[in-house]
C-alpha cells in the first residue's frame, strides 16, 4: 500500500524526490500513513476541493479491501 500512495503521489508533484510516506501500525490494527511532500506540492496532492486526495484514498480502500486492512491516510508537514 504504501508503494502504492508513493507511486500516485510521485506522478502529480514537481518536486518528486521529496515525497514520503511513512508508516505507523497502531494497536487496534488500524495503519496510519503519513505523508509529506514540498510545500510548494501540497496543494496539488490535495486538489480542488479535497478532489484528488479523496480520490488517491478511494484507491487506496480498494487496494486494501481484499486483505483486509484498516488505515488512514494523512498530510503532514
Amino acid at each position: 500500500m504504501q508503494h502504492l500512495i508513493e507511486f500516485l503521489i510521485i506522478h502529480l508533484v514537481k518536486n518528486p524526490e521529496e515525497v514520503k510516506v511513512e508508516r505507523f501500525e497502531q494497536d487496534n490494527g488500524e495503519v496510519i500513513y503519513e505523508l509529506s511532500a514540498h510545500p510548494d506540492d501540497i496543494g496539488r496532492i490535495i486538489g480542488q476541493h479535497g478532489r484528488t486526495i479523496k480520490a488517491i484514498r478511494s484507491i487506496a480502500k480498494i487496494v486494501a479491501i481484499p486483505k483486509k486492512e484498516k488505515f488512514r491516510l494523512e498530510i503532514v508537514e
